[in-house]
């Protein structure tokens, strides 16, 4: 996942079991996800539904992203370091803190630190593995908590979860309208107003919220304008598999 882009991203239960069991598992789920993602990645929209979720984000910029993983991470899996083939001196390089500082590693000195790869590279990649890991922190303790509730061990998502990258104002759009219509799409409501744990309700409101509604309001134009296109809204899946998620 790279910085300043935006996804569709989306997980589900191993083997497609449940990933909320009571009504207070999607209180958590968003508990967790606000303590995790959201110094990572801005929301836009969401769905939770018994097996899965969708949620429409974007990468947070660079500068953030490093900042927010020096406080939260603070250093990089010895995999990650691997794959760049540290020289047997530096084989422990893998503070985020001595990483990200262009006055220890830069352009000019990256081959005296590694044998694969180069500087350009090894920074995008590492930025996509903080925000990779971020996800995964947040799925192992939402995880931890629901395997505790229901006397269970092993995996409770699918380990990767998926994404599509979102390109243009129309696929925005579009992701909003496809996630807050999802429950209806399984049969799970027959109304906008029946999906208790989508984001839909959240733009009707005037509490505070760490979705970006204006920005999704500026998208559909107005209000009015977003309500009805909802309403209206009745495009299926299948034909929208650039950047769209089966589930």
């Amino acid at each position: 996942m790279v910085a300043n882009h935006y996804y569709h991203v989306y997980n589900r239960g191993n083997d497609g079991q449940l990933i909320f069991y009571k009504e207070e598992n999607y209180k958590h789920f968003l508990k967790k996800y606000k303590e995790y993602i959201s110094g990572y990645c801005d929301t836009f929209a969401y769905a939770l539904l018994p097996n899965h979720f969708h949620a429409m984000v974007k990468v947070k910029d660079s500068k953030t992203l490093v900042a927010a993983a020096k406080k939260d991470l603070k250093t990089v899996n010895r995999d990650f370091i691997k794959e760049f083939y540290p020289k047997v001196e530096f084989l422990k390089l893998n503070k985020i803190e001595d990483l990200t500082n262009r006055d220890f590693l830069n352009q000019k000195n990256f081959d005296s630190y590694f044998g694969k790869g180069d500087y350009i590279e090894f920074c995008y990649r590492l930025l996509e593995w903080i925000v990779r890991e971020r996800f995964r922190r947040f799925f192992m303790a939402y995880a931890k908590a629901i395997n505790k509730q229901e006397g269970k061990d092993g995996s409770l998502f699918q380990k990767k979860f998926k994404r599509k990258l979102l390109e243009t104002t129309d696929d925005f759009r579009q992701m909003v309208l496809y996630i807050h219509r999802n429950p209806i799409h399984h049969g799970m409501a027959v109304s906008l107003d029946e999906s208790s744990w989508t984001s839909y309700s959240s733009f009707f409101s005037t509490k505070a919220t760490t979705l970006k509604r204006e920005a999704v309001l500026e998208w559909f134009d107005d209000l009015e304008t977003f309500k009805a296109t909802h309403e209206r809204y009745t495009d299926d899946w299948r034909d929208m598999q650039r950047w769209c998620i089966e589930d």
